[in-house]
């Protein structure tokens, strides 16, 4: 679909968003993976959950906890439990293959290692070749879930404008039911929407985009300078 306004230099604009690192096809109205179960104590890779401190109650909630995790630093607590677990699972799925010659060295390395040092059989790597290719499988999707966590937040500190748009959508946006879920806008936020669905009792933002109508002939768009000025 191109909405480019004849003339203008218009072309199509999505909300500058984390969320659409994870997948360049992950456009709105296309079929999304299903949820996964999510459990209230879930750890996921390495990180606890934390609602106390990262509430996920609500829509609204979620996404200040996003805002909260970004202002402490925590990249990898937001790619693990405030992003669409099923995005970021299916998007480990497709990295962890490039990873598993290195996490295969690795672990050769640490079994010479622990054969040398006379570790007890019981903390020993398996022998099992099914048991061995799931360790090394694991160790792949680790270094895959570390790759992930750098490249969201090296987005985000290259595009401060994204955050200012998403404090806007909580503090002064309207968040309205969808047949899957919440969407969230804001009249100033002129890139995009938020999306949200609900798994459980928690709510996680969703790894979407929708193309919005060109503005009128003549408009001029504003630049990521302008928005930086905001």
């Amino acid at each position: 679909m191109n909405c480019k306004a004849e003339g203008s230099g218009w072309g199509p604009r999505f909300i500058p968003s984390l969320v659409l690192l994870l997948s360049a096809t992950a456009l709105t109205g296309v079929a999304q993976p299903p949820p996964p179960a999510v459990q209230g104590d879930d750890q996921r890779y390495g990180i606890r959950l934390n609602l106390r401190l990262y509430p996920q109650d609500t829509p609204k909630a979620a996404l200040q906890s996003l805002l909260t995790a970004v202002e402490k630093k925590q990249y990898a607590y937001i790619v693990a439990h405030l992003l669409d677990p099923a995005t970021v699972d299916a998007r480990l799925d497709e990295r962890h293959i490039l990873f598993l010659d290195r996490a295969e060295k690795e672990l050769r390395q640490e079994q010479l290692h622990r054969d040398s040092t006379g570790f007890p059989a019981q903390r020993r790597l398996p022998s099992d070749p099914e048991d061995w290719k799931d360790l090394v499988r694991r160790r792949a999707r680790e270094h895959a879930f570390r790759e992930l966590v750098q490249q969201v937040q090296q987005r985000l500190e290259a595009e401060p404008h994204t955050l200012r748009s998403f404090t806007k959508i909580l503090t002064g946006g309207q968040f309205a039911e969808t047949a899957s879920g919440v969407q969230a806008t804001h009249p100033e936020v002129l890139e995009g929407a938020l999306y949200f669905r609900q798994m459980g009792t928690r709510w996680f933002i969703e790894n979407r985009r929708e193309e919005l109508p060109s503005p009128p002939a003549g408009s001029k768009p504003a630049s990521p300078k302008d928005k930086d000025q905001e």
